[in-house]
C-alpha cells in the first residue's frame, strides 16, 4: 500500500458531498415534521393503525420496484451496479428531495460512481425514471376517472400507460432529445454516444404492472385505514392526489412539492366533485394525512436503506 497522502486520502465526494448533501435534506426533511406536528397529532388519534402501517409497507414495496427498475435504467448508460449499492443511494438520497431544487438527488447519486460520465448517467437514469412515474400517476388519474363513465376506457389507459411505461424505461428517448437539444454540451454528448436501449429487460412489463398493483392498493389502504370512504369516493381522491403530486414534481423550486400538492388537490377535488360537495376542511384533513404518510413512508425507506448498507459493507 502507498504511503503517498494524496494517494491515500478519502476523495471529497465521499468524505464531504455526500454526506453534506444527506444531512442538508434530512434538516429540512425534519423541519417539514416540526411544520406539520400540530395537525399530524390530531390524525394519529383516529387511525386504524394496522391497516395504515400494512398501506406504508405495500407503498414501501412500490418504491423497491422502483429501485430495482433504476438499476435497469442505469444499465442504458453502461453503469452495471449491484442492487444493495443501488437500493441505498436509491433511498437515502429521496432526503435530498426536500432541498429546495430537487435536483439534488442527482449530485448525491453521481457520488456513489467514480468513473466518467457518472454525472450525465445519473441525470439521465434520473430523468427517465420520473417520466416513467410521472406517466404512471396520470395513467392511473385517468384511469380512475374514466372508469365511473366508461369502463372500457379505464382498459385502454391501463393497456396504453403499461406500453408507455415498458417502452420509456428501455429506449435512450431522454439522451437523444437531450442530444438534439444540446448536442453542442460536449460533456453530455460524450457519454449520449453510450446509451443504448436496454437488452437486458429484467421484467420491465412485469414491473410496469405491479406498481398499478401495489399503489392502488397502497392508496385505498391509507384511505380505508384514515376515512372509511366508499371505494368511488377513495378512487377518484386517490386520483386527484395522483395529479396533484405530478404538479408538486413539476414545480421544482418547491422542496418535495410541499404545499402545491395540497393546493391542487384540493383545488381538484372541489372543481372535479362529480356530484360530491366535499368541505375544505375535509379535504385538508386528506391531505394532512397523506403529507404525515409519506413521513412515514421516507422513514421506512431509510431503514431499508440502512438494512442494504449493511449487506453491503464496503461503502463504495
Amino acid at each position: 500500500m502507498s504511503n503517498d497522502p494524496a494517494i491515500n486520502k478519502p476523495p471529497f465526494y465521499k468524505t464531504i458531498l455526500r454526506p453534506t448533501l444527506f444531512v442538508v435534506g434530512l434538516l429540512f426533511f425534519i423541519a417539514l415534521i416540526a411544520r406539520s406536528w400540530t395537525e399530524i397529532k390530531d390524525i394519529l388519534q383516529t387511525l386504524n393503525w394496522s391497516l395504515f402501517l400494512f398501506s406504508a409497507f405495500i407503498a414501501l414495496l412500490d418504491n423497491v420496484l422502483f429501485s430495482f427498475l433504476f438499476q435497469n435504467l442505469l444499465t442504458k448508460y453502461n453503469f452495471d451496479i449491484d442492487y444493495p449499492r443501488i437500493g441505498k443511494m436509491y433511498f437515502y438520497g429521496q432526503m435530498t428531495k426536500y432541498i429546495p431544487g430537487q435536483l439534488w438527488a442527482i449530485l448525491y447519486h453521481a457520488t456513489f460512481l467514480q468513473r466518467r460520465g457518472a454525472t450525465s448517467a445519473m441525470l439521465f437514469a434520473n430523468l427517465d425514471l420520473m417520466a416513467v412515474i410521472i406517466l404512471r400517476s396520470i395513467a392511473i388519474a385517468l384511469a380512475i376517472i374514466l372508469f365511473y363513465q366508461q369502463a372500457w376506457f379505464a382498459v385502454i389507459i391501463f393497456i396504453i400507460g403499461s406500453f408507455g411505461f415498458w417502452y420509456l424505461s428501455k429506449s435512450c428517448w431522454i439522451a437523444r432529445i437531450f442530444q438534439f437539444v444540446a448536442g453542442y454540451f460536449k460533456a453530455f454528448t460524450h457519454h449520449i454516444s453510450l446509451c443504448e436501449t436496454c437488452s437486458k429487460n429484467r421484467n420491465i412489463w412485469l414491473v410496469a404492472v405491479s406498481t398499478w398493483v401495489t399503489y392502488l392498493t397502497a392508496n385505498f389502504l391509507v384511505m380505508k385505514a384514515t376515512f372509511n370512504f366508499p371505494m368511488e369516493q377513495s378512487a377518484l381522491y386517490i386520483a386527484y392526489l395522483s395529479l396533484a403530486w405530478v404538479v408538486g414534481v413539476i414545480a421544482i423550486a418547491i422542496p418535495a412539492g410541499i404545499g402545491i400538492r395540497e393546493i391542487v388537490f384540493i383545488f381538484l377535488a372541489q372543481s372535479m366533485g362529480q356530484g360530491q360537495a366535499p368541505s375544505v376542511e375535509m379535504l385538508a384533513a386528506i391531505a394532512i394525512v397523506y403529507r404525515f404518510w409519506h413521513i412515514l413512508l421516507e422513514f421506512g425507506g431509510l431503514g431499508f436503506g440502512f438494512v442494504l448498507s449493511r449487506i453491503k459493507k464496503n461503502d463504495l
